[in-house]
């Protein structure tokens, strides 16, 4: 049995559908239509995205190396801290990290 908060998130998504397949087929603008059908231009374009790119469930791994370094023994600490979400990621970088592992994780970043 589908739960009301499921079937009510259902129906949202196929009216934001059908919105959207109207808006191109109408022949005007995303935000004349939205203004004709009193649609905040916000929200169309937060359904759209969702709609148009639905997200995966199962996260993407990207492999990075750390180098080992032999002049000193590190902590489990490696001073980098990267979060990354659909289309954003967000980078921290402590005072002793590594300019040569900077470089590798930019390298990876700008392949995703």
């Amino acid at each position: 049995m589908e739960s009301p908060v499921n079937s009510k998130h259902e129906l949202k998504r196929e009216y934001w559908q059908q919105q959207i397949s109207d808006c191109k087929v109408s022949g005007l603008s995303q935000k004349r239509y939205c203004q004709r059908h009193s649609l905040a231009l916000s929200t169309f374009y937060y359904w759209k995205s969702r709609i148009n790119n639905p997200e995966s469930s199962t996260p993407i791994f990207y492999p990075l190396a750390i180098p080992t370094s032999h002049r000193h023994t590190r902590s489990p600490d490696a001073g980098l801290l990267l979060l990354v979400g659909k289309k954003r990621f967000q980078v921290e970088i402590k005072k002793d990290f590594s300019s040569t592992t900077l470089e590798k994780l930019i390298t990876t970043l700008e392949q995703l």
